[in-house]
């Protein structure tokens, strides 16, 4: 539990299968703390904006949320914190780096409550806009489905504990989400939704996907619902379209031993995002 509170949910699962030898590539994590210091100018108007925010109607929270944003991405980073952040991913990802900027929420992934798919992620950064990629995802966690949803859920809008992921980018060719139990309820499949391109397409449900259901028991492929995918530029190769699978037999076996191997190692239900390079190497996210 003081893992996830020091580096949200989705860090603190990343270092436990890191540590386990999960295929996940580099990546270093902006702590809880580290990022709640370089907010501390800003948290009395934060507070402020997010007081009473349980009662306002939509339009209202939209434009509180939008303000709270305003507010962090207008922020400048401590030039020794910069300077860190840039040598520590030189250092981890060599000079000419490409990376992954994304959230990773404290309650991120828990019993209580899932922020998955609510906050920013960018893909394919580079040095020069780092500082102000860490910023925006800071930024989303006071987006308006962020704040929604802890208006539906009836959690605090202030003193949310949010790290930032910095991960080496992956050239993907295919990429999706699994799941070891079934999200429509069926507990004995594993669920593998996957397309084409980057992760961040299919999570938001702007590319087309295959859908795979592996038995958990067998591991044997029981179904499979081939979509005819279109991918956007931003999430695919552009013009890319087929009907044939997007992932191979043996892609699915891999996918389904890891998904279970992370259900063991966390001791819950487990959930992965992963890309197979163009080379074929499977990488978890």
């Amino acid at each position: 539990m003081a893992a996830v509170m020091e580096y949200g949910g989705k860090a603190s699962n990343l270092l436990k299968m890191q540590a386990e030898g999960f295929p996940v590539p580099p990546f270093l994590v902006l702590s809880c703390e580290a990022v709640d210091e370089l907010l501390s100018p800003l948290r009395g108007d934060i507070e402020k904006y997010c007081d009473g925010l349980s009662a306002l109607a939509d339009a209202q929270l939209a434009q509180q949320a939008g303000e709270i944003r305003q507010k962090i991405a207008g922020l400048d980073l401590p030039r020794a914190f910069a300077e860190s952040v840039a040598m520590d991913c030189r250092r981890l990802f060599g000079p000419e780096y490409r990376v992954a900027v994304r959230s990773s929420v404290a309650g991120e992934d828990g019993e209580k409550a899932s922020f998955a798919g609510q906050h920013a992620t960018f893909l394919d950064v580079r040095e020069g806009e780092l500082g102000e990629k860490i910023l925006a995802v800071i930024a989303s966690a006071y987006n308006f489905n962020a704040l929604k949803y802890r208006q539906i859920h009836r959690l605090p809008a202030t003193g949310i504990q949010i790290a930032v992921i910095v991960q080496q980018m992956v050239d993907a060719g295919t990429s999706g989400v699994s799941f070891s139990m079934n999200p429509a309820g069926n507990l004995a499949d594993i669920t593998i939704v996957a397309g084409h391109g980057s992760g961040e397409g299919i999570v938001g449900d702007r590319v087309e996907t295959d859908t795979y259901t592996v038995n958990r028991q067998t591991e044997t492929i029981e179904d499979r619902s081939v979509g005819v995918t279109f991918s956007p530029k931003s999430a695919a190769p552009e013009g890319f379209k087929d009907s044939t699978p997007v992932l191979t037999n043996e892609q699915i076996g891999q996918v389904a031993r890891y998904t279970l191997a992370a259900e063991t190692l966390l001791g819950a239900p487990a959930d992965l995002e992963f890309s197979f390079d163009k080379k074929g190497r499977l990488f978890i996210l």
